[in-house]
């Protein structure tokens, strides 16, 4: 399976334009979002050696995997980010790049609930960076910057923001612990510039900034919700908290209203 992006006029009268991206094996989109100039950016997910990636791609190599099958669809040499630029017309692959270590990046494979999760992760284009929310099980992660630099034994939440040509990584990190984490959806505060960001733990170990904070103390449930938010500067957790019941809960999205 390949990525296929098609582009309507705002009226839905109009193909704009419609192509296919990927390589020799399966490819799967899990979020996309437009800037101001209209390039379309689409993070998700690859098995293929010869996706397409630019010649200033941070990474132009892929990294490899374990063999594994998500909602039936087979990706037979593991899986590895990848971050895509297209032209506002679809006709340039202005920036592209894989993003990943040894093992399998870019999957929610141990917190699956519902239908889709494997493919939960979010890309948001803010402050003129390009930041990711997402999950990999990778303990060679590579690290700029990192709030955690150490990979718990599981699944972890990973962030990372990339500049808009995807030629330099600015920040990633690991978060997460013992047990499984999720890095699924985020959104910047644009008057603060604080990055935040949502996802799923199956541990209490977390260590918040603010004794404060809603959840300080884990909800329970086997599963719990978390809202982490950043500062973009220092790149320091500046706010943290559970969000959940005695329930399985997971934070799949969020929106900030900041007026």
């Amino acid at each position: 399976m390949d990525v296929g992006i098609t582009a309507f006029a705002p009226d839905g009268k109009t193909l704009v334009y419609s192509t296919y991206l990927g390589g020799i094996q399966s490819e799967q989109p899990h979020s996309m979002m437009a800037d101001n100039q209209g390039n379309l950016f689409i993070f998700g997910i690859t098995s293929s050696v010869d996706f397409p990636v630019t010649s200033n791609a941070y990474d132009t190599t892929f990294n490899g995997g374990v063999p594994v099958s998500i909602e039936n669809l087979p990706f037979a040499s593991g899986t590895d980010i990848f971050v895509s630029k297209l032209s506002p017309d679809g006709t340039n692959l202005e920036a592209s790049t894989y993003f990943g270590g040894s093992d399998n990046d870019g999957v929610n494979s141990n917190l699956k609930i519902q239908y889709g999760d494997h493919s939960k992760g979010e890309i948001y284009l803010g402050g003129d960076k390009v930041y990711l929310s997402t999950s990999t099980k990778s303990v060679n992660i590579p690290l700029v910057n990192e709030y955690q630099s150490t990979a718990g034994p599981a699944q972890n939440a990973l962030f990372i923001r990339f500049t808009p040509d995807l030629s330099t990584l600015e920040w990633s990190t690991y978060f997460g612990g013992a047990g499984n984490q999720g890095g699924m959806g985020c959104k910047l505060n644009p008057v603060t510039g604080d990055m935040y960001f949502v996802g799923t733990t199956t541990t209490g170990a977390f260590v918040w900034p603010n004794t404060n904070s809603y959840g300080f103390t884990y909800f329970g449930g086997g599963k719990d919700g978390f809202i982490a938010a950043f500062d973009t500067a220092t790149f320091s957790l500046k706010y943290g908290t559970y969000n959940g019941t005695a329930d399985e809960d997971q934070n799949y999205a969020l929106d900030i209203d900041y007026e």
